[in-house]
Formats: C-alpha cells, structure tokens, sequence
C-alpha cells in the first residue's frame, strides 16, 4: 500500500523525515516490513507468511537521539539570533544617541 511507504518517499538524502502532525504519516514509526519474492496468491486479508521466503525485514522506528538533537539546535539557533538582533539594536542605539564615537 502507498501508504506503508512513506518512509521511502520521505527518505530523500537518508534524512527520513516525516510530519509529525499527518496522520497518514504518523504510523509510520510503529511498522515492520518483511520483503518476499512476489506472490501471486498474495490478496488483502489474512496471508500465511513462509518463513523461509523472506528476503529482507525492516523495522521502521523514531531515531531518539536525532530527535532530541534537532529541538537542541532549534533552541540554540532562536536564542543566538536573538542575542544578535538585541546587540545589533543596542549599538545602533547608542551610536545614534552620540553616546559612542570612534
């Protein structure tokens, strides 16, 4: 189904990323994919799945330490800019003010 493929179309760069907030895409960390040689006798609904035809598993799961590494950067950029943006008026200000000379 297109929609247990998310994780591949959003896997561009190896960045996998998804929207957190889509419901489509959301289920996608809570997956495991087990790749056979096509069957012909594969229709939606209950399949017996042998053992010894599978060819490759994936388990699809939330990569933690990206995660957390992601809202870290986030905070640390927004706090930087904003010390750069408040020292940039600050000194605009005072040069403007005639309260610093070169």
């Amino acid at each position: 189904s297109f929609y247990h493929l998310v994780y591949v179309l959003n896997g561009k760069n190896g960045k996998m990323k998804y929207k957190k907030y889509d419901p489509l895409e959301t289920p996608v960390l809570n997956e495991v994919h087990f790749q056979i040689p096509p069957d012909s006798a594969a229709v939606p609904g209950p399949y017996k799945l042998q053992l010894d035809q599978i060819q490759r598993i994936e388990v699809i799961e939330k990569d933690k330490q990206r995660t957390a590494n992601s809202f870290v950067f986030g905070i640390l950029g927004v706090v930087l800019g904003t010390v750069v943006v408040l020292s940039i008026i600050v000194i605009a200000a005072t040069v403007a003010s005639g309260g610093f000379h070169f």
